[in-house]
């Protein structure tokens, strides 16, 4: 009886086992062309992702030029502790570098935070839907973006390094407009 018990067990959960096996399988080829990702590198394209000014028109990083995006969210202590980095920074950017800060914020909340730091810079907001790649974007803040004029991610990191991310960027830009 006992081995009769063991036996059933067994086969039992190797039943479950095929049965998680299958589920599984039939998952992955649902979403066949994979996750969206959880965060983006250096050399993804992000030219496909839609942005709204405060004013609702849709714009994207596409042909815009070479681009700092700056994520942001106003209820971050992080990106408050580095808003008058920024802030300096900005100053001192190459005028032909679009700088754009981006939240998933209410365009009036983000726009009303990039005022109160000084910034200067157009705000977008984007909505990040989870496993999106907008939230792939959003997904850290303070976080820094450099963009070629092609939308694609030359540099990313922590918003407290932007000086550093950004180095030699007068120079790229500069390279780029003679093309």
């Amino acid at each position: 009886m006992k081995r009769l018990l063991s036996r059933d067990t067994l086969l039992l959960g190797l039943a479950l086992l095929a049965l998680g096996q299958v589920l599984l399988f039939g998952n992955r080829w649902r979403n066949r062309d994979g996750p969206a990702d959880s965060w983006l590198h250096v050399g993804d394209d992000v030219s496909a992702l839609q942005f709204r000014t405060p004013s609702g028109r849709s714009v994207s990083t596409a042909g815009g030029g070479t681009m700092v995006l700056l994520i942001f969210d106003s209820q971050c202590a992080h990106c408050l502790a580095v808003a008058p980095a920024w802030k300096e920074w900005i100053k001192t950017a190459p005028p032909r570098l679009r700088v754009v800060g981006v939240s998933t914020e209410p365009p009036e909340t983000a726009e009303a935070f990039a005022r109160e730091q000084g910034w200067g810079v157009e705000v977008w907001q984007v909505e990040a839907r989870t496993g999106s790649r907008e939230h792939a974007l959003t997904s850290r803040t303070p976080w820094v973006f450099l963009l070629d004029g092609e939308g694609r991610i030359l540099k990313e990191g922590h918003g407290s390094r932007l000086a550093e991310l950004t180095s030699g960027v007068s120079d790229f830009v500069a390279e780029a407009r003679v093309r």
